[in-house]
């Protein structure tokens, strides 16, 4: 996955963004419908940018994340399994941090590792 997406969502505010939850959505293998069925989609778009729960959901399985405040921004750190190297991000919400940190991880090299 691009870290150009994980910029962008960092660059959010804290409204979030709807276009962008949907590319991710189809990064993680989803298909948004077009037409009629489409009217019904955003539905079912999970909202990552704005919900800390959706945000979680693109974290790879078996990494560990830790959410702080620095008093500027949110941040959070991910790690992965056995690794002692971060992956990190801060943006104006926990879940835009959450959530690009997560692209970046996804995107990891060490991502599908097993040791």
């Amino acid at each position: 996955m691009s870290n150009t997406l994980a910029d962008r969502v960092e660059a959010l505010t804290a409204n979030g963004n709807y276009q962008i939850e949907c590319e991710i959505y189809e990064l993680i293998g989803k298909r948004i419908p077009s037409g009629f069925e489409a009217q019904y989609e955003s539905t079912r778009v999970p909202r990552y940018t704005t919900s800390i729960d959706a945000a979680m959901t693109l974290v790879p399985e078996g990494w560990r994340f830790e959410l702080t405040n620095t008093g500027f921004k949110p941040g959070v750190s991910l790690v992965p399994p056995g690794k002692f190297f971060l992956v990190g991000s801060y943006a104006a919400t926990p879940a835009l941090a959450l959530c690009a940190a997560a692209l970046r991880a996804r995107s990891h090299p060490t991502q599908g590792e097993t040791e």
